[in-house]
């Protein structure tokens, strides 16, 4: 049987993995099939998640090792990288302790929330931060990209709580002798 501890450290695993797939499949492979048209944010699907079902400790170290995952496929300074995603996270919660309903619905609306949100944070601090800042926002990139994610929302809401039923199923099962 499989203690708490051994059972965080495998979801937190098992989420790293799927961040390094989404993000390897929005970086390359996404082009190959589709060519210039702008990638959804997956990697963004999967730091809402953790914002609106973690609690604040484990969610805030999964996404700090998310971030740190990520910067290998980004030019963007890690630190900057790192800053984006904290806030998108600690965003997340405070939307959560506002308005919050649990399902696929909610989860899009806050994804595609999400996606501007990043471009827009990821402006303002680079002006402060960056000796180059970003000054220049393509918004069609932005919209399209907020409609993929939304969409890719809907059919990877089911994967991560398929993820966390078959942790809590390990959790709940027990090992008896019946006699």
């Amino acid at each position: 049987m499989m203690t708490e501890r051994r059972r965080q450290i495998l979801r937190l695993l098992i989420f790293m993995l799927i961040a390094l797939l989404m993000a390897g499949f929005q970086t390359s492979f996404w082009y190959h099939l589709f060519g210039s048209i702008p990638p959804p944010m997956v990697w963004l699907t999967l730091v809402v998640y953790l914002s609106l079902y973690r609690d604040m400790g484990e969610g805030l170290v999964s996404v700090y090792l998310v971030s740190l995952a990520l910067s290998v496929f980004t030019s963007m300074p890690e630190g900057l990288l790192t800053l984006l995603i904290l806030t998108m996270f600690f965003a997340g919660r405070f939307f959560r302790l506002r308005i919050f309903w649990n399902g696929p619905t909610y989860f899009m609306l806050v994804c595609a929330a999400s996606v501007p949100s990043f471009y827009v944070l990821q402006i303002l601090f680079s002006l402060y931060f960056e000796p180059n800042p970003l000054t220049r926002p393509d918004l069609v990139r932005w919209g399209l990209q907020m409609c993929e994610t939304t969409l890719a929302a809907l059919f990877l809401f089911p994967l991560y709580e398929w993820i966390d039923d078959l942790m809590r199923e390990e959790a709940n099962e027990t090992w008896r002798i019946n006699e």
